[in-house]
């Protein structure tokens, strides 16, 4: 578990910040849900980030100079989600945004995971 790193230095799915896919950004801008897709592959790697700091008010803070905590992070393979670990406390949860979340990886799942 990662506590207020860099964005920049969190590796997922072996692909660095500026390689991700952001499929979910929370309408209170606290929360994102980052994706590495391998469509080929049938596959995919996801990272929920809470914005903890930034020094730039660039993308809403979410940039190269933000701090944030990993708040759970996954695999999935041809046949859904295998991996899934919870990894942080959090302060006043927003659990519609979070619900959002896991939504959009049920999606991917579908769409991405051929063997449900």
């Amino acid at each position: 578990m990662k506590e207020n790193v860099r964005l920049t230095d969190i590796i997922l799915g072996n692909k660095e910040f500026k390689e991700w896919e952001l499929e979910y950004d929370s309408p209170s801008n606290k929360y994102r849900l980052y994706v590495v897709k391998n469509i080929e592959e049938e596959s995919f790697n996801f990272i929920v980030l809470e914005l903890e700091s930034s020094q730039s008010e660039e993308n809403n803070g979410w940039n190269t100079t933000a701090h944030v905590n990993e708040l759970f992070f996954g695999t999935a393979v041809f046949d859904g989600v295998r991996h899934l670990e919870l990894t942080q406390y959090i302060n006043y949860p927003s659990f519609g945004e979070l619900s959002d979340m896991f939504l959009t990886i049920k999606r991917l799942e579908e769409e991405i995971c051929t063997e449900l």
